[in-house]
């Protein structure tokens, strides 16, 4: 086991996962939804907010690291509880950015923090809004999902997300602006993406797996 508990009290539902280079360390996030009962469920109404917050014994989502030797599976590092519904997490290890998503229902939040102190603590440099991303002056947010998976691709420069409303949203780095929105079906809930060695962009969401090929990148001289 490598994760358990925090100060005494259990983890609510670890969920998105990366490891580090060296591969002593995980980094996760840890949201409430791992705690829904089924029996709660109604398909017209399901007050998940205030039900699976009332279930967290830490009362808090986290974003924690721990050792792949589980030697702190007790009382694993936190490094943030700033983010509502903690979810995604993704790295840019030339740069020691650390991305996190938050997954409320139609909202944009996606936050880079700068990893510090060989990755034990994190510093908040931006976060990415409604406010500050916009597609052709109109705001992006809205629709069903939240933002959930994201991945870096550092030949590109950039951050890829999945947004609510069946968005993929590809963002600069550098720039930190919104160059290019792909568009799905609006009561597609996607969730989970990673760019595979083939240059290809895969995606998770409403128990399918799509794929987009990528611009070939030029030949390098």
């Amino acid at each position: 086991m490598i994760a358990e508990k925090h100060n005494g009290k259990r983890l609510n539902s670890p969920n998105d996962i990366l490891v580090s280079a060296d591969g002593q360390y995980v980094y996760f996030t840890d949201p409430p939804f791992g705690l829904f009962e089924k029996s709660r469920y109604t398909p017209d109404k399901y007050d998940s907010t205030k039900y699976l917050d009332s279930k967290s014994e830490l009362g808090f989502s986290g974003v924690f690291r721990a050792r792949t030797d589980g030697s702190d599976a007790q009382n694993v590092p936190l490094l943030t509880s700033e983010i509502h519904r903690a979810n995604g997490i993704a790295l840019n290890p030339l740069k020691n950015w650390l991305y996190v998503t938050g997954c409320v229902n139609g909202k944009i939040d996606i936050t880079r923090f700068q990893l510090l102190d060989g990755g034990q603590k994190v510093k908040k440099l931006h976060q990415f809004n409604a406010q500050n991303l916009q597609w052709r002056g109109n705001p992006i947010e809205g629709g069903v999902g939240c933002t959930d998976g994201l991945t870096v691709d550092l030949t590109r420069g950039y951050i890829f997300a999945t947004c609510p409303g069946g968005k993929i949203c590809v963002i600069n780095e550098e720039t930190k602006k919104l160059d290019v929105v792909v568009k799905m079906s609006d009561n597609v809930k996607l969730s989970n993406l990673v760019i595979g060695p083939d240059n290809v962009l895969y995606l998770t969401g409403n128990h399918s797996v799509w794929s987009i090929q990528l611009t070939p990148l030029p030949a390098s001289s």
